[in-house]
């Protein structure tokens, strides 16, 4: 654009002048050639090197371009231009369709404040949907955190995951197929995942130009299709959706069906030539997301003998979870808390509750005690759901200095004062410590 007809200096920031350099192309001194179609998009040498060591590397190294021009045919030029505003104005806008794109540009250029954003950006956009996806980029990558948040994700909701209508599971590599159905943390039955590694193989097979057929849908299985618990299958099931299929040699079968016979199944070496595991899954991770940064014990009565005293905390979850139970304060400094504990949603529906707890405190005991559920309670991303206590007794320990969010492993949870609250909790202080979540 080339514009020096107005004042832009003056009054600005170093940002915004940055910015209009940019935008304008004015005193540019290098010209990428971008992606498949050369697209040019103009810069500043001085700019790029001052953020990027590969970029110095690349001027001013021993094996320095020299020309004015570089070719860069791996990325486009929508994305070079996103990449480079951040880097001049330390700035950013991220969306979907750009994300993965501008990881690799960050990754490539050794950008690490670029590349923290966008793993941020895609920790809080995971669901069920998209989440394999997500995974095979932080695979490719080899963003370890990203990916552990990902496998959280899939292990906390491993049936909405195999059972999305999308189909994300499809788009995962061998090796990670391979860790997931290797880990006793999937929670999913066999069926569902023998159907979803169907389906993962006959997309292979598509991809491969290959007939669809038992022999190559095995051959692409390959060691995969021996970590499917066959065993752990009802035995109709298995007869019905395993057995008339090619999948597995007459051999194979005759050793699941044995398998079904014996108990305890594992540690059997007496069924020749079973290769299928059947150790049961669903060994489930339980995380915690804690309110509070200090705890301090008997200046309030929060009780007061006053069964219409409730403590309630509003709290939403960036991605789906399981909620498996919350954490209480104990009485301050000794003595006996009794009452009861309930989880509403939206509509203010009592999903669980938990009631004639008693809660003591003697010497050694930790400030808090976990209150587990009776099974988990399915939390929904980006809804909000409201926890109480309802109780009677001594005084208590109690939280102080709150946090609005909290980062949790592959979730952000966000918490906010609940109208249900009639006593003296809310996001700063107050009771209802921590959640408890896989």
């Amino acid at each position: 654009m080339n514009d020096t007809s107005t004042d832009w200096q003056s009054g600005k920031s170093l940002s915004a002048t940055n910015a209009y350099m940019f935008d304008n192309e004015l005193g540019s001194d290098i010209t990428f050639r971008m992606g498949a179609t050369g697209e040019r998009v103009l810069a500043h040498k001085y700019m790029l090197c001052s953020r990027s060591q590969v970029f110095f590397a690349m001027f001013y190294g021993q094996m320095a371009e020299m020309g004015r021009e570089v070719i860069i045919p791996d990325i486009e030029a929508d994305v070079m231009k996103i990449f480079l505003r951040f880097l001049y104005t330390d700035r950013i806008d991220i969306a979907p369709d750009t994300v993965m794109a501008l990881m690799y540009t960050a990754k490539k250029y050794a950008v690490e404040g670029l590349v923290t954003r966008c793993r941020e950006y895609l920790e809080t956009k995971i669901t069920c949907d998209n989440v394999c996806t997500i995974l095979e980029q932080a695979h490719m990558f080899d963003e370890n955190e990203l990916r552990n948040h990902c496998f959280i994700t899939i292990f906390s909701n491993s049936m909405d995951v195999l059972k999305s209508p999308l189909k994300d599971y499809q788009n995962l590599c061998f090796d990670c197929l391979r860790k997931l159905l290797h880990s006793d943390k999937l929670m999913a039955n066999e069926e569902t995942i023998f159907i979803a590694c169907l389906n993962w193989a006959e997309e292979q097979c598509r991809l491969k130009s290959i007939e669809i057929s038992d022999v190559n849908m095995r051959g692409v299985l390959g060691e995969i299709l021996y970590l499917i618990r066959f065993p752990n299958m009802d035995q109709r099931t298995f007869t019905d959706l395993v057995s008339g299929t090619g999948l597995l040699t007459s051999d194979e079968k005759l050793a699941v069906y044995r398998q079904f016979c014996r108990l305890p199944r594992d540690g059997d070496t007496s069924t020749i030539g079973l290769r299928f595991p059947s150790k049961p899954r669903n060994a489930t991770e339980i995380f915690r997301a804690s309110r509070f940064k200090e705890v301090l014990g008997g200046i309030f009565d929060f009780w007061d003998n006053n069964d219409n005293d409730c403590d309630a905390i509003s709290f939403r979850s960036s991605r789906d979870i399981n909620l498996i139970g919350v954490s209480l304060y104990r009485p301050f400094p000794d003595g006996i808390i009794r009452g009861s504990v309930k989880i509403y949603d939206e509509s203010n529906w009592c999903m669980a509750k938990l009631e004639n707890l008693e809660i003591v405190c003697r010497d050694g005991d930790e400030t808090t005690i976990d209150i587990k559920f009776k099974g988990s309670e399915k939390i929904q991303q980006n809804r909000w759901y409201t926890v109480t206590q309802q109780m009677q007794g001594s005084k208590s320990f109690y939280g102080n200095s709150g946090q609005k969010q909290v980062q949790g492993k592959g979730v952000v949870i966000s918490f906010r004062r609940s109208p249900m609250d009639k006593n003296k909790t809310d996001v700063d202080s107050g009771q209802i410590p921590a959640l408890l979540y896989s």
